[in-house]
């Protein structure tokens, strides 16, 4: 009664283990048939894993904001997909399956209703978290994939699987040494790492994973039936940079055989982090008809209060027309006799000839030349020895002329002179006589 069920539909057998909610040690099972709702791990190659920042607010508000994210940012409709997650401080693990695969892997296996649906790569988040590891990688070896879980800060870092499993290395080394299936699997676990195929397959697993030395993680765990391979702790280790062992597990238990299983089976137990994999569908409701009655009435009120306030804002509007006349009569007469909704768009021609004005003064123009003084004290025999100023293009231009000692040193004029002039361009940069670059730089006159 006080006991959870673990289930790992492996490739080559179906493991189950049951543990104590409060007490109990882990026990192995032959059958989980008189467990109501065992807890099924999903296999990694048919989920993706997210990691979405969401706020620190109630689980119904995270989840609104976890759909509109999965709603933009998967490759399918999210009514199709089934989905769960955890939140530590503020980020959610989200664990995502199309319902077609979650249907599909329930007749698959002929799961009971009640049956609990969690992610693969959440095992591996609670092994680590019973034996008290915050920071780990995970590779689990198994018959038809390889599985890579990053652990860090206690939760689900990256999870990448690898379709390189130990059925396809044993093929390899039959089809090569021309020997039988079930030789060629002991000859993979008995010689391991010294069969250069052998080696050269975790070489390859190491680089798919897009790993190098040293790796940073605290702990590196192996399990599943492949990491019982000879030499293979021991080549990880050289190629990771880091100790290699296999996952801590209670005694009884093996983390060749038991480690999925046994990772389910805790995700019952209080306080262990876990997912349930389901369709959610967003909920549509009529509203009862009293809520109808109060929505019409607010609606009412909400018209009444419009037509309120928009009396009252064309009220304010011809008070403050009559004043902005009384004030305009006194400064420019010919705009005070315009109809008020011509205002803006004299203004803004009164603005735009006086803009155009002021551009064109000689007052301005000495201005610019005045701060055209620093750039020039900073280049030494540059000079400048003319200035032409034209008006009669959209935009005013100002042409410098004059001679410099390098090419480089026009240039760097140019570039201090960006602040002073719009796009300053140089025309003419050429060498004369004994040295001498004569140079023509033009820009655009900013507006004052």
């Amino acid at each position: 009664m006080f006991r959870a069920a673990g289930l790992d539909f492996g490739h080559t057998e179906t493991r189950a283990v049951s543990v104590g909610l409060l007490w109990g040690a882990p026990t192995k099972l032959d059958s989980y048939a008189s467990f109501k709702s065992p807890i099924v791990s999903m296999p990694s190659d048919r989920l993706t894993i997210r990691t979405l920042n969401v706020p620190d607010s109630g689980r119904e508000i995270q989840g609104n904001v976890i759909r509109e994210e999965l709603r933009l940012s998967l490759p399918f409709p999210i009514d199709e997909a089934s989905w769960d997650w955890i939140v530590k401080e503020d980020n959610a693990t989200v664990a995502i399956t199309l319902n077609s695969q979650l249907a599909e892997f329930k007749e698959q296996h002929k799961l009971p209703e009640e049956s609990i649906i969690d992610a693969e790569p959440f095992a591996y988040l609670r092994l680590c978290h019973e034996a008290k590891v915050e920071e780990a990688l995970v590779f689990d070896f198994g018959a038809s994939k390889t599985t890579v879980c990053a652990i860090k800060e206690g939760t689900i870092y990256w999870v990448r699987v690898s379709f390189r499993g130990g059925r396809s290395l044993t093929k390899e080394i039959s089809l090569e040494k021309k020997i039988g299936d079930q030789e060629a699997e002991i000859h993979k676990l008995t010689v391991g790492t010294d069969e250069p195929k052998c080696k050269q397959w975790l070489q390859e697993i190491v680089a798919a994973s897009l790993l190098s030395a040293p790796v940073p993680f605290d702990k590196v765990f192996i399990c599943g039936g492949g990491a019982q391979m000879k030499g293979l702790p021991e080549e990880l280790s050289s190629l990771l940079g880091q100790v290699v062992e296999p996952m801590p597990m209670p005694s009884g238990l093996s983390p060749y055989t038991d480690a999925i299983a046994y990772g389910m089976a805790l995700a019952n137990k209080p306080g262990v982090p876990g997912v349930q994999l389901v369709h959610v569908v967003e909920e549509e409701s009529a509203l009862p008809w009293k809520y109808a009655v109060w929505l019409l009435v607010l609606l009412a009120l909400a018209t009444l209060n419009l037509e309120i306030h928009n009396y009252t804002a064309n009220k304010s509007l011809e008070q403050q027309t009559a004043v902005y006349q009384e004030a305009a009569a006194q400064v420019l007469p010919d705009l005070a006799k315009q109809d008020p909704e011509d205002y803006q768009s004299a203004l803004n021609k009164l603005t735009e000839t006086n803009v155009a004005n002021k551009r064109s003064s000689p007052e301005y123009i000495l201005e610019l030349m005045a701060q055209m003084a620093r750039p020039l004290s900073k280049q030494p025999n540059l000079e400048i020895r003319r200035m032409e100023f034209t008006a009669e293009k959209e935009v005013p231009t100002m042409t410098l002329q004059g001679q410099a000692r390098s090419v480089q040193q026009v240039e760097e004029f140019r570039q201090g002179i960006e602040g002073i002039l719009q796009k300053p361009e140089i025309l003419e940069n050429k060498k004369g006589r004994q040295d001498v670059v004569s140079f023509s730089i033009e820009g655009e006159v900013p507006a004052p």
